[in-house]
């Protein structure tokens, strides 16, 4: 599918902001969502732009190829057990 050109171009400029890190309607983070805030657009309107999120994801995954899977987010499981000695009672 495709958008209009105005919103084609406002995907594109807020691509710009976004990955130079001078967000000027968002949080700058590299989301999708982000994108479409920071352009003015639906996400709706972000998702039919099959053009501009490619390059945009493009870029996204060029940044974040070399980070280590260690820095990566994973999950983190904490034990909630509160079994111990100290905290039995008699």
């Amino acid at each position: 599918m495709s958008v209009t050109p105005a919103a084609h171009a406002a995907l594109t400029q807020a691509m710009d902001r976004l990955l130079t890190g001078e967000p000027q309607h968002s949080d700058g983070s590299l989301t999708v969502a982000s994108l479409a805030r920071e352009a003015g657009v639906s996400r709706a309107t972000a998702y039919r732009a099959t053009e501009a999120l490619e390059t945009f994801r493009q870029h996204v995954d060029e940044r974040t190829s070399g980070v280590a899977p260690a820095t990566k987010r994973s999950p983190t499981f904490v034990s909630l057990s509160t079994h111990s000695p100290s905290m039995s009672r008699p």
